[in-house]
């Protein structure tokens, strides 16, 4: 897979969302320490990535395109929870695919947040992945889309939330390499159900 900088990757993140970004995420970008953003350790197992408090440790061998790219969006994404990270997640592997021509599949797309990108952002004029929470989410929803999807949207990342929190404390990269190993059928059972019956 092609090697980008760690800066190469956020100018790109910056210029494909630029319009959804504040002044102090631009910021935050323009004036990142690229050199010493990452604390080297070998002790890390799984994932590549880890966070600690405010520091970001890389395991020694080289992560993933995909894993940087996650990370650096990620980092612009506000209170990041399961569904925010489904979600994050497409977003890489549109712009992977749409500046590196390749197909990406370190992780695999998850079911839930297709189901609620097509069925239940489809046409929202911003992207919901910035906003920094879900009562944001759930706000601007309402005036979007309405009550009813905001309040699905927001009781399926409550519901994805309790389900993870039963394996411990959340980590955006660990939960990644662990969420197709989980269950979550009624919820998407639930979200199907609800497309079926409404026209959106």
């Amino acid at each position: 897979m092609t090697n980008l900088s760690l800066k190469e990757i956020f100018n790109i993140i910056k210029e494909e969302y630029k319009p959804f970004l504040t002044f102090d995420k631009i910021e935050f970008i323009d004036n990142l320490d690229y050199d010493n953003f990452f604390k080297y350790r070998d002790d890390i197992v799984l994932p590549y990535l880890s966070i600690s408090g405010d520091s970001y440790y890389l395991k020694k061998e080289s992560p993933q395109l995909e894993q940087l790219f996650f990370m650096a969006l990620s980092l612009l994404c506000g209170n990041l929870n399961p569904l925010k990270v489904e979600l994050i997640l497409l977003e890489v592997k549109k712009i992977i695919s749409k500046y590196l021509g390749e197909i990406t599949n370190f992780y695999q797309e998850l079911e839930i947040a297709n189901i609620i990108k097509d069925g239940l952002l489809k046409d929202v004029p911003f992207n919901v992945i910035f906003l920094e929470s879900d009562i944001e989410i759930f706000n601007y929803l309402v005036s979007e889309k309405g009550y009813k999807i905001a309040k699905l949207y927001v009781e399926t990342s409550y519901e994805m939330q309790k389900k993870v929190l039963n394996q411990g404390e959340f980590n955006p990269f660990k939960y990644l390499e662990i969420a197709n190993d989980l269950n979550f059928d009624d919820i998407c059972d639930r979200l199907y159900n609800f497309i079926n019956t409404r026209v959106i």
